[in-house]
């Protein structure tokens, strides 16, 4: 393990000394919006695993092991997958976050750049704990699977959803304090139409039932089946599917509306801003799900040779896409003002 710190702590330094050859390195190196990406994570992987679990997966990472229980691979692999995933929407996050309060000070253009500059660092930073989780995971596939069996304690999910929720949320409101004001982010249209109109979507091609069904695998105590297990985990990808879906179609509407009202200037930011925070919702949204999806996968790993292969929850492209649009808007404004 000792040695592994040591390899990290020389792989830093050099990215390190990467920045100081740029003039702008103090706003690579920015404490607060690593602490926006990194704590949200954390509170987010409490939602489905405990201290215990986090502790055992980044004692992996340094670790030299070279065989490991099947079931303490699978809770692992779910721990780096959920690792990467929520890297890159917190990531996203805080870069909608912070385009939103560069669009409050349109009126002051010399703190345009540097405010878009410190909103990307969030992204990049949600891109670097991505790539880490992606390293480990690649470690982990390197080991050799034993029939060790693998305890795996029963937690109270419920609980711990509603403190990682609380505290995920929390974070996300301190952020947008410190940069402006939070009543801007409050837009009761855009809730409405990214909750409503996720569930709606969900219920079309997912029946009612079902859906009860998966929030009773996520916070029963009971123990599931493969099959029920199978199933709650596709409720919570199609509900991931359907908020991906209105994000973009949100942003593709308003888009379009924005265009109408190029000829008032005036107009521009706060209809801008409406899109980012919409944008917002949708990833806030999507990260409560991965948390249900990440709760009934933290149980897979219990049942051991049941269930052999880890569903696929992928959304960072689609979200990406969904970004590509406003971000380069917001370029071409910052540049033409």
């Amino acid at each position: 393990m000792f040695k592994g710190v040591i390899f990290s702590l020389i792989a830093f330094a050099i990215i390190f000394l990467g920045f100081l050859q740029s003039s702008q390195a103090s706003i690579l190196l920015n404490l607060t919006s690593a602490l926006i990406v990194i704590c949200p994570v954390m509170s987010l992987l409490f939602i489905a695993f405990s201290f215990k679990d986090m502790g055992e997966a980044l004692g992996f990472v340094f670790g030299r092991d070279r065989e490991i229980a099947h079931g303490k691979y699978l809770k692992l692999s779910h721990i780096y997958s959920a690792v990467g995933d929520y890297g890159i929407f917190c990531g996203l996050g805080g870069t909608i976050i912070g385009l939103c309060l560069m669009l409050q000070t349109m009126d002051d253009p010399s703190t345009l750049a540097p405010s878009m500059a410190v909103g990307s660092v969030t992204l990049m930073y949600g891109v670097i704990i991505k790539l880490l989780a992606v390293l480990a995971q690649r470690k982990l596939e390197l080991c050799t699977l034993t029939d060790e069996s693998h305890e795996l304690k029963p937690r109270k999910q419920l609980g711990s959803f509603i403190i990682g929720g609380i505290l995920f949320v929390l974070i996300v409101v301190m952020g947008i304090a410190k940069g402006g004001s939070i009543v801007s982010f409050i837009d009761p249209a855009s809730i409405f139409m990214i909750l409503g109109g996720s569930l709606s979507f969900t219920l079309l091609f997912v029946p009612g039932a079902d859906i009860i069904d998966a929030f009773k695998a996520a916070f029963s105590s009971d123990e599931l089946t493969g099959g029920q297990t199978r199933k709650a985990l596709g409720v919570f990808n199609r509900f991931n599917d359907a908020v991906v879906s209105l994000v973009i179609i949100t942003v593709v509407a308003m888009s379009i509306a924005l265009l109408g009202t190029l000829n008032d200037p005036s107009t521009i930011g706060p209809k801008m801003a409406v899109i980012l925070i919409s944008t917002l919702y949708g990833v806030i949204f999507i990260c409560f799900i991965r948390g249900l999806f990440c709760i009934v996968q933290r149980r897979i790993a219990g049942l051991g040779e049941q269930i052999d292969e880890r569903p696929v929850f992928n959304a960072n492209a689609i979200i990406l896409l969904g970004l590509a649009g406003p971000i380069i808007f917001v370029v071409i404004l910052v540049f033409s003002v």
